[in-house]
């Protein structure tokens, strides 16, 4: 089922509001009122965690765009640190760095990572801006572990 973002049908932030990072339909909520990021309009934010396997689970959070991907990302790419690192990886923009169990020492390293599952003994860092699943007209902007 497709739906436009103005009809986005989640929960409005105010007072408290019940969220479940596992189940995607209730990892968003809508803001009162969107906010205005430059050019853009951030109209509310995700919290969510998908498990890949019996091992591995990523977590994602972040804000929820109305634009296309590719519009929210030049519009944005002033405002992204490293932003020349930043690149389109099929319908997704990304810029990503690796943390290695066997090289501690080496902190986070700049790599272009590929899509899927992180390597046996590694931690992935993943900035996005991506479609967001059903809704035409909304992005994801958000960082994943």
């Amino acid at each position: 089922m497709h739906r436009e973002a103005d009809e986005l049908d989640l929960p409005q932030r105010v007072g408290r509001v019940e969220t479940n990072r596992r189940v995607p339909a209730k990892s968003m909520v809508r803001f009162h009122e969107p906010l205005k990021v430059g050019d853009l309009e951030l109209v509310g934010f995700f919290d969510d965690i998908v498990d890949v396997n019996a091992k591995t689970s990523l977590l994602s959070w972040g804000f929820l765009v109305r634009s296309s991907v590719r519009d929210a990302a030049t519009k944005l790419r002033p405002y992204v640190w490293d932003s020349d690192r930043l690149r389109l990886d099929g319908s997704v923009y990304v810029r990503s760095e690796v943390w290695s169990e066997q090289h501690p020492e080496l902190d986070w390293q700049k790599v272009a990572t590929e899509a899927g599952e992180p390597k046996p003994g590694t931690i992935e860092r993943v900035f996005l801006i991506e479609p967001s699943g059903d809704v035409p007209g909304l992005v994801r902007l958000g960082c994943s572990l």
